[in-house]
């Protein structure tokens, strides 16, 4: 038995203070204990609570945090400076078999780590503004974006066909087909024209043209060159002309001339559909 007891001589409480009752602590008589006051330091089993520190004071002895059911333990601020978080070492790489998740936030990395390779499987690596892949890239039919404002892009939506799309207009168009003894290279793009309305065509030495008017079902092959006019090559319903002729589809230039026009003189706005062929 303990050499002295401390009991109240009134009541279930027991409370020993200073003078002033500036620090006490209160023994209540449902056996928990409150403190008023200062600590400077207080050590309970193993764990001592000193200043801002909390320590374990038993050889290699654990501090465990274990919240109760659902809770957690939230901590507003972290700064860990050596050790493991869930095996991966503080300040090193993540070792093999374990993944870095970082779906719900950002991950920042210095340049000498972005220049790193990020995917040693398919050998993906950057280096500088460049990044390598040493294998082959699937986009599954998606968009590759070429300019900022992701308007511009190249896409493969239907099978052996690539459409080129500039500022989300309708595509100029690019199919390849491997048949049985050639190879069939086309290309073309939509468009809506209004009565009298142009579009500018460059060249470089000579070109095939194909204007179709989709409306009507008419369509016109012109032949271009640089240091000439341009010429009809077939025209099964005599709509095509190759000056600025009202009613018809045009398709001109001067010599000596890199640049091709049509024209809408057709009627009325219009939706039409040309191809370019060029030899270079």
């Amino acid at each position: 038995m303990a050499d002295r007891i401390i009991k109240p001589d009134s009541g279930n409480d027991v409370v020993i203070q200073n003078d002033d009752a500036s620090a006490k602590i209160e023994i209540n008589d449902n056996g928990s204990l409150a403190f008023s006051g200062s600590i400077n330091d207080l050590q309970i089993d193993n764990v001592k609570i000193d200043g801002n520190t909390i320590t374990s004071e038993n050889t290699n002895g654990n501090i465990d945090l274990t919240p109760n059911g659902t809770g957690e333990v939230n901590i507003s601020k972290v700064d860990i400076d050596s050790g493991t978080l869930d095996g991966v070492e503080i300040g090193g790489s993540i070792p093999s078999g374990k993944t870095l998740d970082v779906s719900a936030g950002t991950l920042t990395t210095s340049t000498a780590q972005k220049d790193a390779i990020v995917d040693g499987s398919t050998g993906i690596s950057r280096s500088g503004n460049n990044i390598t892949f040493a294998g082959d890239i699937d986009v599954n039919g998606n968009k590759i974006i070429l300019d900022a404002d992701a308007d511009s892009y190249f896409k493969a939506g239907t099978d052996d066909e690539i459409d080129i799309f500039l500022a989300n207009s309708t595509p100029y168009n690019f199919k390849f087909r491997l048949p049985t003894g050639y190879t069939r290279f086309s290309a073309g793009f939509h468009a809506s024209y209004a009565d009298d309305s142009t579009l500018s065509i460059p060249i470089a030495n000579m070109a095939l043209i194909h204007i179709s008017h989709e409306n009507s079902g008419y369509a016109v092959l012109f032949f271009a060159t640089y240091v000439s006019g341009t010429a009809i090559v077939s025209d099964p319903s005599s709509q095509g002309r190759t000056t600025d002729t009202d009613g018809y589809i045009c398709c001109y230039k001067g010599a000596n001339s890199n640049t091709v026009t049509f024209k809408n003189r057709f009627g009325g706005t219009g939706n039409f559909r040309i191809g370019v062929t060029e030899y270079v």
